[in-house]
């Protein structure tokens, strides 16, 4: 009875940590965009996330979209900009990855003080061509 019990301890703790690992190793796609026609953006944002490109931040003009892949759940974005009177700005915020969904970043909701600055969308399974 000892051995059979052993035996299922030492499977539970293979099958947890196989789980942590697949979810903490998991890339997750983000689009992040800078405004759609007709909102108001500034012309260019420089973004970090999760200290990726600290020394050298990306960036994104206006209306147009990028892409970036991160692994884990928890992450940061870091958003630095010139507002309206040409002034440095700076915002942080901090979010979590759901498994299996891509997300959406809005730079001008984050810019505006939305709450809905994050979205997210089902991942579409890959079909196989016959």
């Amino acid at each position: 009875m000892k051995r059979v019990l052993s035996w299922i301890v030492v499977v539970a703790i293979i099958i947890t940590i196989s789980v942590l690992l697949f979810v903490t190793g998991k890339k997750h796609k983000i689009v992040l965009l800078n405004g759609t026609e007709g909102v108001e953006v500034p012309a260019k944002v420089m973004y970090i996330v999760d200290g990726q490109n600290a020394e050298k931040p990306k960036s994104i003009r206006a209306n147009k979209k990028g892409v970036v892949y991160v692994k884990g759940v928890n992450h940061k974005i870091t958003l630095k900009f010139k507002d309206s009177e040409n002034n440095d700005q700076e915002i942080t915020k901090k979010f979590k990855a759901k498994l299996s969904e891509d997300m959406t970043i809005d730079f001008a909701k984050i810019i505006d003080g939305s709450e809905d600055w994050l979205s997210f969308k089902e991942e579409e399974p890959e079909s196989e061509e016959e």
